[in-house]
């Protein structure tokens, strides 16, 4: 038990410093090492304890982590009776092994039009898989919850159902903006910061084919301002806005329609949301790179994309695609060969060396 809340406690952290000299943030203090709930916390008939320290990464300072690895011991207490556990647990880079993965339940609907290709043409979902049509899903799918109908379509083979949940990274906006090279800052007040300049645009009305209507901002038929965005609000992209090498991270949802033509200006970051990702039209040339969702997807039309669709599948705040809309439909093409590697935070998912159990 005190290992998976250590788990959630952990997860997406730049670092694990903060953990290591407790919440004074004095070393060699007796919180050192200890979570937020405690060095004691009642568990049934008994209670459980977490300390966390630093392993030996060679940088000589045991209040400062530099390889992302750490050791734990899990103290658990019942009656009389004390049992220990020391292991040690290492934060892996995730990997982008899959055209989509999801965080919960997905829907897959189309003809035999609707094509999930590539050496890693899968779909991996935390929960359930609903597929209707007869969509080609090469390289097949895999839930931690059912598959229906079972069997499903031989189009989409292999199906594995009741599969391990895998910790999908946080997606969050914020984290890729301290993180990555912005140039410019489209912020919700309808102001625009030039980051390279150091300057603000006072409410410029458009900017880069960018216009903001109060509410969000809008691209439309432009081929102005290659670049990477952080916009404070929404984002919406319409039209035929010609080839752009544009990463767009957007605090709030994105929505595109027609046939605009991207590829990513952040090494295969193409799109970040902290809301919804919503595409559907008719582009001529596939969207290319990574599109990543704190919340839900909807891809639908004759979308084309070169790359991979996460979906975290975080609480449903934008209401643009609703948990129960999250899926990909139509005659949409995916395809994706496994060789993208954005920019993702840390996810402690890897596995644990037993020291010793007493």
């Amino acid at each position: 038990m005190g290992y998976s809340v250590l788990k959630d406690s952990i997860n997406g952290l730049d670092n694990l410093d903060s953990i290591l000299v407790g919440a004074d943030g004095i070393p060699n203090t007796d919180d050192d090492g200890i979570l937020n709930f405690g060095p004691s916390v009642p568990f049934g008939e008994g209670s459980y304890g977490v300390v966390v320290t630093d392993n030996d990464d060679g940088d000589g300072d045991y209040f400062s982590d530099s390889d992302d690895i750490v050791e734990i011991v899990s103290t658990g207490t019942i009656v009389k009776i004390k049992r220990t556990i020391n292991v040690i647990h290492a934060a892996l880079p995730f990997a982008l092994n899959h055209a989509i993965i999801t965080g919960g339940d997905l829907e897959i609907s189309g003809s035999s039009n609707l094509i999930v290709q590539g050496d890693n043409g899968s779909v991996y979902t935390n929960g359930n898989i609903t597929i209707s049509g007869s969509p080609n899903v090469t390289q097949g799918v895999t839930a931690s919850g059912n598959i229906t109908p079972n069997p499903p379509p031989s189009t989409v083979e292999p199906a594995v159902s009741d599969a391990p949940f895998i910790r999908i990274p946080p997606v969050d906006p914020v984290f890729y903006r301290a993180n990555v090279d912005v140039d410019y800052e489209l912020r919700g007040n309808g102001d625009v910061f030039d980051v390279s300049n150091q300057q603000t645009l006072t409410n410029p009305g458009s900017f880069n084919g960018w216009v903001w209507n109060g509410i969000k901002w809008t691209l439309s038929d432009s081929t102005e301002g290659n670049g990477t965005y952080y916009i404070e609000s929404d984002a919406e992209i319409t039209g035929n806005s010609g080839d752009r090498i544009m990463t767009i991270i957007a605090t709030g949802s994105i929505e595109v329609h027609g046939g605009p033509r991207m590829q990513p200006d952040t090494t295969d970051l193409l799109f970040v949301a902290g809301g919804d990702v919503y595409i559907e039209g008719n582009p001529s040339l596939p969207y290319t790179g990574a599109i990543l969702a704190h919340e839900q997807i909807k891809i639908a039309g004759n979308t084309l994309i070169n790359g991979s669709v996460l979906a975290e599948n975080e609480v449903d705040i934008s209401g643009m695609v609703t948990k129960a809309e999250n899926g990909i439909s139509g005659s949409a093409t995916i395809t994706y060969d496994g060789s993208l590697s954005p920019l993702f935070q840390k996810v402690y998912t890897g596995d644990l060396n037993l020291l010793s159990w007493y």
